[in-house]
């Protein structure tokens, strides 16, 4: 869902939802919003390559946003405990696994 948010145009096909490593059990993650009414499919551009879009419903925009809203609430608690120094140590650690793991990717 929060890739049919930052794109609100829509996503061109259901492959733009697959993961970056192509994980097949993760392919079809749009189905589980589309079912509960969070995402649908409408007509893509006329000439273009995709035929459908898939983006998400009123429904859902109110959904993400709900379960965003929370999700940032969890984090700011998570994060209560520590110092700013510890806080800024933190980011500097997730910086350097996320080069980690981006080099582990390629």
């Amino acid at each position: 869902m929060a890739q049919l948010e930052r794109h609100r145009e829509g996503l061109k096909d259901e492959r733009a939802l697959a993961p970056a490593d192509g994980d097949r059990r993760q392919r079809h993650r749009h189905r589980r919003p589309a079912g509960e009414g969070g995402a649908g499919r409408a007509p893509g551009r006329a000439g273009g390559p995709a035929r459908l879009r898939i983006r998400l419903t009123k429904a859902g925009e109110r959904s993400f946003g709900e379960m965003a809203r929370a999700h940032e609430e969890w984090v700011v608690d998570l994060l209560a405990g520590l110092s700013r120094r510890e806080h800024e140590e933190l980011l500097k650690l997730l910086a350097k696994l996320k080069a980690s793991a981006m080099e582990v990717g390629s």
